[in-house]
């Protein structure tokens, strides 16, 4: 799992700050819901974290096993879920799947039909990505991100497009997948969100 230290972290688009000065330790296997309102910066505090993002001032350090991550190998440790993030729509899902396994391992055929099946997504050749849903596109996008073998999960509004019974799918998912990870959801104070045991983290004391 992974540690994530900030010492005096800020982030600023030209002379806009979005936030500064944040110092904080966040401990490797416990669960962060990053909170605050449209346009606080949620979105980019989550990139700085993933490493997308370098902080403009201050130090983001990450470790696992006590092992300081090098920045630029920090892809190989984080998994992603975002709005921001889109699915390649020319892809039927089994070949969306078997692209993703390039870049990150996930579970064998029969578990990955198997979740696939209980998130109510078509799992076949003949339909491309492009005429799945909003709430569709939204499951498999939790999907990739919760099955790869990623040791830090960030979710940012995790239950976009998804209607009562997706969001209880989201949950349960979140419940077995994101038990061996150290997890970070940027939510709208939408408790669903980020059920159970997590530690609020709220932007706006650092603007």
């Amino acid at each position: 799992m992974m540690r994530i230290e900030l010492h005096g972290a800020g982030k600023k688009f030209g002379r806009q700050w979005v936030f500064r000065d944040v110092s904080h330790v966040f401990e490797p296997g416990r669960r962060y819901a990053i909170l605050g309102k449209n346009g606080s910066g949620k979105s980019t505090f989550l990139k700085m974290l993933s490493g997308f993002l370098p902080p403009t001032k201050g130090r983001v350090v990450c470790s696992v096993d006590g092992m300081q991550v090098d920045p630029d190998k920090m892809f190989a440790h984080v998994s992603v879920s975002a709005p921001y993030m889109e699915l390649i729509e020319e892809f039927t899902l089994p070949e969306l799947i078997r692209f993703h396994r390039q870049c990150k391992a996930l579970p064998n055929d029969k578990i990955i039909g198997q979740i696939i099946g209980e998130a109510g997504l078509p799992f076949h050749h003949e339909k491309q990505i492009r005429q799945f849903s909003s709430g569709m596109k939204q499951r498999v996008k939790i999907i990739l991100a919760m099955l790869s073998d990623a040791r830090l999960l960030l979710l940012d509004e995790p239950c976009s497009n998804l209607d009562k019974e997706g969001r209880e799918w989201y949950g349960r998912m979140l419940a077995v997948y994101g038990s061996n990870k150290t997890v970070f959801v940027a939510s709208n104070h939408q408790a669903e969100e980020y059920p159970g045991n997590f530690s609020p983290f709220t932007l706006s004391k650092f603007y």
